[in-house]
């Protein structure tokens, strides 16, 4: 078994499927399905397959799955030591949502750091849904973000502590039809919204006048892709 195999197959059993596995790896799906079945042979074992609702594995391809995760998580764990070794400096890796690594990191990692000579800090930005595959592959060292239900170890493979709290506001111009009384949901349904520099990949908010409001992609913008003056001009709406 190679890692380039192992790396196919649990991207496969994550996503569910081929194309999307490949898509995730940058290969095509004809070198995912290669990687497959070389597994196949070397392990004399299906693995999995298809069925109408999604794939359907076989134990040894259950077994495989964990391992497979394990296998290259410490392969990369092995290689930061190494490197920190030979370097004599220490590697924390951070994964962060988008919000918290431009409000909240900067600061707070050059706290931490500051306390040890020989600690690098690499940070990452993902998806919080992405957070407790990359914590349990050990791509990662720990995850900074919003809680979110796959944050969650229910088996206990993760350790999940809040340390911060924050709400979202809005906030629109003086002359905007929004600053006098309270907004009725078809008025907010009409403004221009902007949900932060880099736009989540889910655009559900929750607004204390209407519950969990879902924004459509044209009602909806990052930070940077409108200029300043529409903000202040009002015409448009600033969810943090």
């Amino acid at each position: 078994m190679t890692p380039a195999q192992l790396r196919a197959y649990s991207a496969v059993v994550r996503l569910g499927s081929v194309r999307a596995a490949a898509a995730e790896l940058g290969l095509s799906d004809a070198g995912v399905s290669m990687h497959i079945a070389a597994l196949r042979k070397e392990l004399d074992d299906q693995l999995f397959t298809r069925t109408g609702a999604g794939l359907a594995f076989t134990p040894g391809g259950l077994r495989l799955a964990s391992r497979a995760v394990e296998i290259l998580g410490l392969q990369q764990q092995t290689a930061i030591e190494v490197t920190e070794a030979a370097h004599g400096r220490r590697l924390l890796r951070i994964a962060a949502s988008s919000t918290f690594a431009e409000h909240a990191a900067p600061g707070l990692i050059e706290l931490f750091s500051s306390r040890a000579d020989d600690l690098s800090v690499e940070l990452s930005v993902h998806p919080t849904s992405r957070f407790r595959d990359l914590i349990l592959s050990r791509a990662v060292d720990i995850a900074i973000g919003p809680a979110s239900e796959s944050c969650h170890g229910v088996d206990g493979s993760l350790f999940v502590r809040p340390f911060l709290k924050y709400q979202i506001i809005t906030v629109v111009a003086p002359n905007s039809p929004l600053a006098v009384g309270i907004p009725t949901p078809g008025l907010l349904r009409q403004q221009q919204w902007m949900l932060g520099p880099r736009r989540a990949a889910s655009t559900e908010r929750s607004l204390p006048c209407c519950g969990t409001w879902r924004f459509q992609n044209h009602t909806s913008e990052s930070f940077r892709a409108m200029p300043l003056h529409s903000r202040r001009s009002g015409e448009s709406v600033v969810s943090r």
